[in-house]
């Protein structure tokens, strides 16, 4: 006797919203251009301003990522904290590796894609980088 269960799952269309990190940053109705451009005063920060086609602030990465402690705030337009992103451990780097990283990067968001999760992706592979 077969006792497997077969539970359909409606599959993900451009009609479904697929939030991760909440459905008020999933788009709409058209796909969402974002730029992120890193902000460097100093050799630790991490900042980024992210903002969308037409230059309107999006979102704002801050924190430190070259200390111990290391930590980015990924903030929504307004200034709210919406996600935490914390160095597991410390790790080297060498001088040629920091200063070979990106400082600018663009992202186009699908309808109904979660954008600040993919904000805080490209931050998070950024400091991995």
């Amino acid at each position: 006797m077969d006792q497997s269960c077969s539970a359909q799952t409606p599959p993900i269309t451009q009609s479904t919203p697929v939030p991760i990190i909440g459905v008020e940053y999933c788009a709409s109705a058209d796909p969402l251009q974002l730029v992120m451009v890193k902000e460097i005063l100093h050799i630790s920060d991490g900042n980024f301003e992210v903002t969308d086609s037409v230059d309107n602030v999006v979102f704002n990465v801050k924190g430190k990522i070259a200390t111990l402690r290391g930590r980015r705030v990924l903030y929504d337009a307004a200034g709210n904290p919406i996600v935490t992103i914390r160095k597991k451990m410390c790790k080297m780097e060498t001088t040629g590796s920091i200063f070979l990283n990106k400082n600018k990067y663009s992202v186009t968001v699908n309808p109904n894609m979660d954008s600040a999760f993919i904000v805080s992706l490209i931050a998070l592979l950024d400091d991995i980088n």
